[in-house]
């Protein structure tokens, strides 16, 4: 026994003589069946299909009988499903991934932009100088002739108002007896390469350098040893000021007009050496 079909279904195999209404197979619905030229029509043996009957809805053009190819093996049936769910996970991944990469682009900005204000205010740009020779003489080493020793430094720990300029080192510490720097224009509100981090308890100002943190006043004008032609200051805000070498004004401490009041400092650096 053969009957012949018109269309075939590339999805599912089967081949039926007529579509549903909206054009799909009858069998699994899927849309777009091939329609079987006159020349391609093929003549079915009923033995190796499965015939299906069942009743059709009210008004549907789906026939009450039509051939299946055989159902398929489990092997081919769990790589369908595989491949599905594959597919479509790496789908869900791909706009997940499209969608995170846009809204980064919208929080960052430009590139080299901030976009958080207080972040331009507290970071700005690092000043990079230019490395000179170590075995220069620094500008305090002719510019200032009395420095304090360990034993006097240790007094300041217990006064008021301590702005002594402060050279820092890994391996030493100079503090001026009764030099410092004025406040004036003369300052740029920016952050020196070499400071890498600040905190201000108070009046206390904490600065690390080279891994070492030192605890020094606030507007206390401080100089690494290693960056000369720079000095730096720390405000009761937080804000970090640097003035060019070739600014400095020396003056005396008492001479200095302090915008706030300096409390004492019990952490304050003291001086040391260790080549002594």
């Amino acid at each position: 026994m053969s009957v012949e079909n018109d269309w075939k279904c590339d999805h599912c195999n089967a081949i039926f003589p007529t579509r549903t209404k909206v054009g799909a197979c009858p069998c699994c619905g899927a849309p777009g069946p091939t329609r079987l030229e006159a020349k391609e029509k093929q003549v079915i043996i009923i033995n190796n299909y499965y015939e299906v009957d069942k009743p059709a809805p009210r008004n549907s053009t789906i026939p009450r009988r039509y051939y299946l190819p055989p159902g398929r093996s489990f092997k081919s049936k769990l790589y369908s499903t595989l491949g599905f769910w594959l597919t479509t996970g790496l789908s869900v991944v791909a706009v997940l991934v499209v969608i995170y990469v846009f809204i980064q682009a919208l929080k960052l900005g430009k590139p080299g932009e901030l976009t958080n204000e207080e972040l331009r205010k507290t970071a700005p740009t690092a000043v990079i100088v230019e490395a000179i020779d170590q075995n220069q003489t620094k500008w305090w080493e002719t510019s200032i002739e009395d420095w304090l020793t360990s034993n006097e430094s240790m007094s300041l720990q217990e006064k008021s108002n301590v702005v002594n300029l402060i050279v820092l080192d890994s391996d030493e510490i100079k503090i001026a007896t009764n030099a410092t720097l004025k406040l004036d224009e003369s300052w740029v509100q920016t952050r020196p390469y070499f400071v890498e981090a600040i905190s201000v308890i108070g009046t206390q100002a904490i600065v690390q350098i080279g891994g070492t943190q030192y605890n020094l006043n606030v507007y206390m004008p401080f100089v690494w040893k290693n960056t000369p032609e720079q000095i730096a200051m720390i405000d009761i805000n937080g804000m970090l000021w640097v003035l060019d070498s070739e600014n400095v004004s020396l003056v005396e401490i008492d001479s200095v007009d302090l915008p706030i009041y300096i409390e004492p400092n019990p952490n304050l650096e003291i001086v040391f050496s260790k080549h002594q």
